[in-house]
């Protein structure tokens, strides 16, 4: 089958098209810039178009077509794909005979959503966390030698440096090239430590893990056995009105979980799906509320029990919230009867994601430098973190996972804002979310492309916002420095001339702040 992706460079549909590149498809793309999801896409054999998106990109024999949450519905390759979907191939490609047939049309979340139905699915959603519980879902699984097929929003160092995992395919899954498949999915296989009864039902459905994101109601496509729910907090404020609407599709998807069921033709009854399990965050009362009535087994997890003493002293990665991470991976492992030693075991050796509190060492040269901000200090080395955090709760975590990993050291918290809608509506959380940094520099808000409100744009920039921190720090007798930057990029100057031996400086957003590090 030949299937295109529009938009084939994003984290989430780079993914699906490595899945069907690994199942023998034919798969082509675009997207408008090059990066190294393209570059690796091309060595697996996609045929990929970079630049301006065009009609002709579109391959004249094309099944499928997959097309980016970003991509809008004027987009000239999806409109070609609508044009043309009702013509036989024999009038497309006129030296070939065909027969008249229907070009199948999805979003990413659509196609995702066709997978979750061929798999045992383990879906992890919540406001915050996905990525880090997905990866330490997938880590268990693995070394339980469960063998699983993982789609996440990061890269992770267990998948080779990226954000997909070919594991096991169900038999009802056409694989064209099988042998060439099994031979990819088994080198990572290990014998399962699983009840053997357990193992043998879960290896035939083959387990599929997927990051599953709320933005625009797209988990409401998928079907999964298994739903993580880590926690539940206002996001998203350009698709959801207010957090009564946010909360109301979370639960129409944990509604995934049951059935509508009719008693003798009179009337119907909710009851839960066979297999499927909520696994849900007890110390968030959100969450609590929401789960409370529903019909389906629902399994909590909080930090106050025991095990979360024992992941305290075994995990790698730092912060509170990672120990809740830990212990909803944990309560995934223990439904699908995997042995705790297992669990301990592969979460102890986790050694984190790609921008998820990434830390890395830095020297600085034997030489004073000077810039447009002063001169720096010579000979010193500092510790930068990278990480995605976004929202006022992410930011406020991982400045606290700092201050918990680096008690005695000066943290610099560096924070470029993501999307001025989001800016706007959580202003006064973001003032209160870097209480614990030592000094913080916030750079111009990152505007995201179809995603703002011209109007915000116009009335706001992070420099409101380091006036209310100031103000803050003021109020409270904390003598924390906040800096304004209007370019990002002026960033790492403005840091070497200020910051000396054993600092902790933490690189945060959602945008292209990470960028910076390169130039340290």
């Amino acid at each position: 089958m030949q299937i295109h992706f529009i938009g084939i460079g994003g984290i989430g549909i780079s993914a699906l098209a490595q899945y069907y590149l690994k199942t023998g498809h034919q798969v082509s793309g675009s997207d408008l810039a090059s990066s190294e999801t393209t570059d690796l896409l091309k060595k697996f054999g996609a045929k990929i178009v970079i630049g301006p998106h065009k009609a002709g990109n579109l391959p004249k024999e094309v099944n499928l077509v997959i097309y980016s949450p970003a991509i809008q519905i004027t987009n000239p390759e999806l409109k070609q794909a609508y044009k043309i979907q009702d013509i036989p191939i024999s009038s497309r490609i006129l030296d070939k005979v065909g027969t008249r047939y229907k070009i199948q049309i999805m979003s990413y979340p659509q196609a995702v959503g066709e997978l979750t139905k061929k798999y045992f699915t383990i879906a992890i959603s919540g406001s915050h966390g996905k990525s880090t519980t997905t990866a330490l879902i997938s880590v268990i699984l693995m070394k339980a030698g469960l063998d699983p097929t993982v789609i996440i929003g990061t890269k992770l160092k267990e998948f080779g440096n990226s954000n997909f995992r070919f594991g096991s395919v169900p038999a009802s899954i056409g694989v064209l090239n099988r042998r060439k498949s099994a031979s990819i999915a088994s080198r990572s296989r290990k014998t399962p430590t699983v009840t053997p009864s357990y193992a043998e039902k879960l290896s035939n459905k083959g387990i599929l893990v997927i990051e599953a994101d709320e933005y625009k109601s797209s988990f409401l496509n998928y079907w999964p056995k298994i739903i993580v729910l880590t926690n539940l907090e206002y996001e998203h404020p350009d698709y959801f009105e207010n957090f009564r609407h946010y909360l109301r599709v979370f639960k129409e998807y944990i509604k995934h979980l049951e059935f509508s069921k009719n008693i003798n033709g009179t009337r119907t009854v909710l009851v839960p799906l066979k297999d499927g399990v909520l696994v849900a965050n007890k110390d968030d009362r959100n969450v609590t509320n929401m789960t409370r009535r529903l019909q389906s087994v629902t399994k909590y997890y909080s930090i106050k029990q025991p095990e979360a003493n024992k992941l305290r002293k075994t995990l790698k990665i730092p912060g509170e919230h990672n120990i809740s991470n830990a212990l909803a991976a944990l309560t995934v492992a223990r439904t699908l009867k995997i042995p705790d030693k297992v669990s301990f075991k592969a979460l102890s050796e986790y050694r984190g994601a790609w921008r998820r509190f990434e830390g890395k060492e830095y020297k600085i040269p034997d030489t004073p430098h000077q810039n447009k901000f002063g001169t720096g200090q010579a000979r010193y080395k500092i510790r930068i973190i990278s990480d995605y955090a976004h929202h006022p709760t992410q930011v406020r975590a991982t400045i606290a996972a700092a201050r918990e990993e680096y008690p005695k050291r000066k943290i610099w918290a560096v924070f470029q804002p993501h999307q001025y809608l989001r800016t706007y509506y959580l202003f006064k959380d973001y003032i209160q979310a870097f209480d614990e940094a030592d000094e913080v520099v916030l750079t111009e808000i990152y505007a995201v492309s179809g995603r703002e409100n011209k109007e915000i744009m116009r009335k706001l920039s992070s420099k409101d916002l380091v006036l209310a921190i100031q103000k803050r720090f003021k109020r409270i007798g904390e003598k924390v420095q906040v800096h304004f930057l209007k370019d990002y990029r002026d960033a790492p100057a403005f840091l070497k001339s200020r910051v000396k031996n054993s600092d902790v400086v933490i690189v945060m957003g959602a945008g292209d702040i990470y960028k910076i590090i390169s130039n340290f």
